[in-house]
């Protein structure tokens, strides 16, 4: 009885394994400014539709995000814009890549995309989730925040690393949890004195984003 239930559970595991693989990412951090700087198109826009399939040689798997209602912030923007991202699920196969943005139908997001997309692109987007933001209205009050890549909400620029912040910064330090080769999995470094003031400390509006986009890309 007990050889079957190992070999039940060895079974699970492999099963597991081939139908939903893992790639694991490391990522280069790059600061609010690079980003700004490298992405070819920075957009605002509401995601209408996603939906995942195999490559053409069965080797991967592709979701393919559709936004619409863009208002550009660099470069030259059409109406509607279908992006690819590697990653997803086909049928009964799950392919997850670590650190790769996902989208959900009916998100507000501001996108910062690269300069050369080509058919290997596993990623369109400058740094991954670095250049990946959500737009939120709340409910009750109608204030407008925005949030980064990794879900922190947005709250200030320090202009001199180009850097923004987040939320954790109101501790008086300044955390950047993106893993770097040969680094731990947050950077942490304390911010100025001159930036810690109470009007600091209040979520950004996407017109605060757009005005820092213009002023660094200029």
């Amino acid at each position: 009885m007990q050889s079957i239930s190992t070999l039940f559970f060895t079974l699970s595991l492999l099963f597991l394994f081939f139908a939903s693989n893992t790639f694991a990412t490391t990522l280069v951090h790059k600061s609010f400014e690079k980003c700004a700087k490298e992405a070819s198109e920075i957009f605002e826009g509401k995601v209408v539709s996603t939906h995942s399939k195999h490559s053409k040689d069965g080797k991967t798997i592709y979701t393919y995000v559709t936004f619409a209602q863009l208002k550009r912030m660099k470069g030259k923007v059409d109406q509607a814009r279908t992006l690819r991202f590697e990653g997803g699920c086909a049928g009964e196969d799950c392919l997850t890549v670590a650190g790769m943005p996902t989208f959900q139908a009916g998100q507000n997001v501001i996108l910062f995309v690269k300069r050369n997309i080509t058919e290997s692109t596993p990623c369109p987007i400058v740094g991954w989730a670095q250049g990946r933001f959500s737009i939120e209205v709340d409910q009750a009050t109608g204030k407008e925040s925005i949030r980064n890549g990794f879900g922190k909400k947005v709250i200030g620029f320090d202009a001199q690393k180009g850097e923004l912040l987040t939320e954790s910064a109101s501790q008086g330090e300044q955390v950047v949890p993106i893993p770097v080769a040969g680094s731990p999995d947050a950077l942490i470094s304390p911010i100025p004195q001159s930036q810690k003031r109470q009007s600091y400390f209040t979520p950004f509006s996407k017109d605060e984003v757009r005005e820092i986009i213009r002023g660094v890309t200029q």
